[in-house]
């Protein structure tokens, strides 16, 4: 869409959990839920250099 005007217009409601298909619940259960061995995030190693494009 080049050289057109356009209008956007936003509504900003408020939404629950069970209107955004969650089951009753859910998130009680889940946060906080993990009893096992803490996770751990491994390095990550170095980035490739890549050429540029343009």
């Amino acid at each position: 869409m080049t050289d057109i005007e356009i209008e956007v217009t936003v509504t900003i409601e408020k939404v629950t959990p069970k209107q955004r298909g969650w089951m009753p619940g859910f998130f009680e259960e889940v946060i906080g839920g993990w009893v096992g061995e803490p996770l751990q995030r491994p390095e990550q190693g170095e980035y490739e250099t890549r050429e540029q494009l343009f």
